[in-house]
C-alpha cells in the first residue's frame, strides 16, 4: 500500500520531516531549507482549500488578511494594505482582468495572492523584492507557496 505523503494529517507529516532530518534523508549542509521547502509546499495546499470555497473578492481579502499554515503559524500571506482599499482595486481589477502584473515588494505575498486571483486566467505575474537573509533570500524557500497563488494552469508566476 502507497501513502500519499500529502493527504496524512498535518501532526504525522511534520514529524515525518522531523525523523528524515534526525535520519539525515535531507542533504547536510540545507537541512532547514528543505523542511522550509516542505511546510510551503503543505501550506499551499491549505491555502487552495481555502480559496477554493471562496465566492466573493471580500471572501478573497478575508483569505488573505487571516490565513496562517498550520504547521508554522508564523508563515502568513496577509497583505500590508488597507483591507477597504484593497478591495476596491481587486474590484477594478476583477472588471479589468489584467493580462500583466508587476508588483514591487513581495514580502509576506498576500497582494500577490490577490492580484492573482483577479488577473486574467492566461496572466503573467510578476513580484519583485529584495534578497538578503540567512537561507538564500527571504523568499526562496516560499517559492512553492507563491507558485500556488495561481488562479488556472495558463497563469505563470
Amino acid at each position: 500500500m502507497k501513502l500519499n505523503f500529502f493527504r496524512l494529517p498535518n501532526k504525522v507529516k511534520f514529524g515525518i520531516l522531523k525523523l528524515a532530518v534526525k535520519l539525515g534523508r535531507f542533504s547536510d549542509s540545507y537541512p532547514i531549507m528543505l523542511i522550509l521547502l516542505c511546510i510551503s509546499k503543505i501550506t499551499s495546499f491549505e491555502l487552495r482549500k481555502k480559496v477554493a470555497q471562496c465566492k466573493t473578492i471580500q471572501d478573497l481579502v478575508e483569505v488573505a488578511f487571516n490565513f496562517k499554515s498550520s504547521l508554522l503559524p508564523i508563515l502568513t500571506i496577509q497583505p500590508d494594505q488597507n483591507r477597504w482599499e484593497i478591495t476596491q482595486l481587486l474590484k477594478v481589477l476583477k472588471k479589468e482582468r489584467p493580462r500583466i502584473v508587476c508588483e514591487l515588494g513581495t514580502r509576506r505575498g498576500g497582494t500577490l495572492f490577490l492580484f492573482a486571483q483577479v488577473a486574467s486566467p492566461d496572466a503573467i505575474i510578476i513580484s519583485v523584492d529584495l534578497v538578503s537573509g540567512p537561507i538564500d533570500g527571504p523568499h526562496k524557500w516560499k517559492i512553492p507557496l507563491y507558485n500556488s497563488f495561481v488562479n488556472s494552469n495558463r497563469q505563470k508566476i
